[in-house]
């Protein structure tokens, strides 16, 4: 199991640098709003693999569930990152969908 835990370190330690490096693009220029969207998704995924080896490393059942948590809350931010990422990237006007994301996703993290 340890190669496959090193191995999730290294892939979030890549998705977080990717997600510094979209976030100094999006500081210089923040009119460039997918810049700022993809770096957060960037980060969020990053964040969502460095819970894993917490989660396959969970020897009772409360690190269990709070590494579960953990997790969910990460895919949550980033789905949100990424529905209003699509509309900013694409240039698409109507925003409803991404609204419907963003409203079903916030009742998931208010039950979760």
């Amino acid at each position: 199991m340890r190669p496959f835990i090193a191995s999730l370190y290294l892939t979030a330690a890549a998705c977080i640098t990717v997600g510094i490096l979209a976030g100094v693009a999006w500081w210089r220029r923040r009119d460039l709003t997918e810049h700022g969207l993809f770096s957060a998704m960037a980060v969020f995924a990053g964040l969502k693999v460095l819970m894993e080896p917490l989660f396959y490393q969970a020897t009772t059942v409360d690190a269990y569930t709070q590494a579960l948590w953990w997790q969910i809350n990460f895919i949550v931010l980033f789905l949100l990152s990424f529905a209003w990422f699509l509309p900013a990237y694409t240039g698409v006007a109507r925003r409803s969908l991404a609204w419907l994301v963003t409203a079903f996703l916030v009742l998931d993290l208010a039950l979760h």
